[in-house]
């Protein structure tokens, strides 16, 4: 090993790891390090989670999860996900040319904000993104069958990684690939992703990788559905009637929405993808720019505008399959942005492409003009806008009052709500509702049940805001009130019905 690399390795752990330490005890402030947050919760479920039916998200982190005992012990989940990000730079570390300037996008990646935030989750952005990471690497060496099951085992991740299936294959056609180049990654990628469609399509979940996909889809249709949080107001929008399944359900009303005002979808399809080029990038079910204030991940955000700035501008028609691959990646974040939502997650896996394309050489003067345009237009789009923010301003204080309440700590889970509704501006249903819980959890049964209503106000379909008048109601003496809250949630949701069922004084209500 070269000293230069030497001192290139050493600089990554270094940086790395205490970028990571001090970013670990700020996020521990915002969002307790041992607590488990919306999407981890399910994907923390692991196996377990798979057992059922269709397979609603692609089965990549389940099992990794189920490894990581990420249920049982968060906290060293965590750690062990945050360890395991830096791995993209030590990948682009040696396996790349030794020169300066590759080795100083290594160290930089090491320190990127997105994968010190999201390496302190247990979501499958990281593992997807060393995995998009190490198929471009083995691809830039030649190795194109080991290049394809890597990327195979991306999409089994993050589903979104399969558009680059195709996107190399068309690309590679256009751009005059031999054969062998063509077909050999895509090929082995398909291969890896066929059994688990198999399963979906077995199951009635149909030929996808993941049966949320349609959900998402319908989602990405409106501003509103985009930037409503996970609770009780999501609960009671993407509620399923009627007999013809979860998935045929929200392609249809996805379809509708298209077709109803395609003109509008165009637009906000175009305003989607613009907000995916922004640093840091919209957040879903969390405040990514929130989460990041602070000086110094600021201006660690300036080397990946940066990269992205010489990945587009070093964009063309033709190359090597490598980067015919990054090329791919670069162009799938507005693509998928622009069907979909956007997300810095989401985002991630594909950011790969950007380090690979800036680290293959030293800027050279004729690019410069290009990619100072991209990066200005990176910059005004960052700093213009809040469209569509993807999450509630507050968000973040709503997820750990619910931390709070896991741990038995009412009062203080009371405080973090009140900030949310007056120092962050929170409106909406779950502020309600959570008070109602800590109130009730404090002995102020009026007060909890008074919440609660308030919450039914906010979100008269959601059947979780019943139920939990319905207890309050029980709680506070008023048997009758209670079993009517209770036979209304009911009829919201049947699935509700065995375990209300005594409250109501039938086994078994329909």
């Amino acid at each position: 090993m070269s000293t230069r690399r030497l001192w290139a390795l050493a600089a990554v752990i270094v940086l790395g790891v205490a970028g990571r330490l001090l970013f670990a005890f700020h996020l521990d402030e915002e969002l307790p390090l041992e607590g488990l947050y919306v999407d981890e919760r399910v994907y923390a479920q692991g196996l377990r989670s798979l057992s059922e039916s269709a397979f609603e998200r692609p089965p990549g982190m389940y099992l990794l999860a189920d490894l990581l005992r990420a249920e049982e012990d968060p906290f060293s989940a965590r750690l062990a996900l945050s360890a395991v990000s830096l791995l993209p730079a030590v990948l682009l570390l040696f396996m790349l040319p030794d020169r300066s300037w590759s080795m100083l996008v290594s160290v930089l990646v090491a320190v990127d904000p997105h994968l010190i935030l999201f390496g302190l989750q247990i979501l499958p952005a990281v593992p997807a993104c060393i995995l998009v990471t190490a198929s471009l690497l083995m691809l830039r060496r030649g190795r194109f069958c080991f290049s394809g099951l890597l990327l195979g085992l991306a999409c089994l991740f993050r589903s979104e990684v399969a558009v680059l299936v195709p996107l190399l294959s068309i690309w590679g056609l256009i751009a005059g690939l031999r054969a062998s180049e063509l077909l050999r990654a895509p090929g082995v990628a398909l291969v890896v992703l066929l059994p688990v469609m198999a399963l979906n399509m077995s199951s009635d979940g149909g030929p996808v990788l993941s049966t949320n996909a349609a959900e998402n889809l319908w989602l990405g249709t409106s501003t509103d559905l985009v930037e409503v949080p996970p609770g009780l107001e999501f609960e009671e929008l993407v509620a399923v009637r009627g007999g013809e399944g979860q998935q045929a359900f929200f392609f249809r009303r996805a379809l509708n929405a298209v077709r109803e005002k395609p003109l509008h979808w165009l637009g906000l399809g175009l305003t989607k993808a613009l907000r995916s080029l922004t640093l840091p990038g919209p957040g879903r079910n969390l405040e990514v720019a929130y989460l990041l204030r602070g000086w110094w991940s600021w201006v660690l955000l300036i080397p990946l505008a940066v990269f992205l700035s010489l990945g587009y501008a070093r964009i063309r028609p033709a190359g090597e399959a490598w980067r015919i691959l990054s090329y791919s990646c670069l162009l799938a974040v507005p693509l998928i942005a622009f069907v979909f939502f956007p997300a810095a997650r989401y985002r991630l896996a594909f950011l790969p492409g950007a380090w690979m394309l800036a680290a293959a050489e030293f800027p050279r003067s004729r690019e410069m003009p290009v990619a100072g345009a991209i990066l200005l237009s990176i910059l005004a789009l960052s700093l213009a806008v809040k469209w569509p923010a993807a999450t509630r301003d507050g968000t973040t204080q709503i997820l750990r009052a619910e931390a709070l309440l896991e741990s038995g700590s009412p009062t203080a889970a009371l405080e973090t709500l009140r900030e949310a509704s007056e120092e962050r501006g929170f409106r909406g249903a779950d502020l309600a509702n959570l008070s109602g819980i800590a109130l009730m959890r404090m002995g102020r049964s009026e007060e909890g049940v008074a919440m609660f209503k308030r919450a039914i106000r906010q979100a008269p379909y959601s059947p979780t805001a019943w139920k939990n008048l319905a207890v309050a109601l029980l709680r506070s003496g008023d048997r009758q009130a209670a079993a009517e809250a209770a036979f209304e949630a009911v009829r919201i949701d049947p699935r509700l019905g065995e375990e209300l069922g005594p409250l109501m004084g039938v086994e078994n209500p329909r």
